[in-house]
């Protein structure tokens, strides 16, 4: 049986999968946050080392702040779609688009955004299987919230998006639709990717878990 454990590592949620034989990590959180993962496996008395494969949805620096850390104590190979992969080594995140008008003005995606460095051990541009690290599952691209941001599918039912849908208290009003997306035509063509995909429930990194309906009626809506 596999369970999708949501995990709070500063203002956003990782995700780990837990199946009998292994467990994957999806993001790190922000920096310094670690702890609140070694107190969660502890809890749930699960050794670090039982981490297979840490999944990295995309660079930002509230997605990689802990994965240095992270990587180190549990050995796990770091996965990421290979355009973040080589920002991610050299210390850089991807640019910040953000869609809210008002808001963009504050938030220039010219803006250098420093992340802690880390060498990613796999870098993929297309589908990628679970299986060899104990999950039955797969990563997907999914461009627009970043040109390289990816999606995990558990069980051909669950999705953890990162932030290909998001919903941030007040700014986000009664949507889903990211407010930082480099490209909203390509996060909704990944939102149809997923549905197509079969998925039922969604798993964003800002936000409650919610029904792929949500995602269908945005969609439906805008005709």
């Amino acid at each position: 049986m596999t369970t999708i454990h949501p995990i709070k590592l500063g203002f956003v949620t990782s995700y780990l999968i837990e199946s009998p034989k292994g467990a994957v990590l999806v993001d790190a959180g922000y920096a310094k946050k670690e702890n609140h993962l070694w107190k969660f496996l502890q809890k749930q008395n699960i050794d670090p080392s039982a981490i297979k494969l840490i999944v990295i949805t995309h660079g930002h620096l509230d997605h990689v702040g802990s994965l240095k850390k992270i990587k180190e104590k549990t050995g796990a190979p770091v996965l990421i779609h290979e355009s973040e992969g080589k920002l991610l080594k050299a210390g850089e995140s991807p640019a910040v688009h953000v869609t809210i008008n008002w808001l963009s003005k504050l938030i220039s995606p010219d803006k250098k955004i420093k992340v802690i460095p880390v060498e990613p051990d796999i870098m993929i541009t297309d589908d990628f299987p679970l299986d060899d690290y104990g999950v039955n599952g797969k990563v997907i691209h999914t461009p627009g919230h970043t040109a390289g941001s990816l999606t995990v599918i558990v069980d051909s039912k669950y999705a953890i998006v990162g932030d290909t849908a998001m919903k941030f208290p007040i700014l986000s009003r009664s949507s889903y639709e990211p407010i930082v997306a480099e490209n909203i035509q390509q996060v909704f063509q990944s939102w149809q990717r997923i549905i197509d995909e079969g998925v039922e429930t969604i798993y964003p990194a800002h936000g409650k878990v919610i029904g792929i309906d949500v995602l269908k009626d945005i969609l439906s809506n805008r005709g």
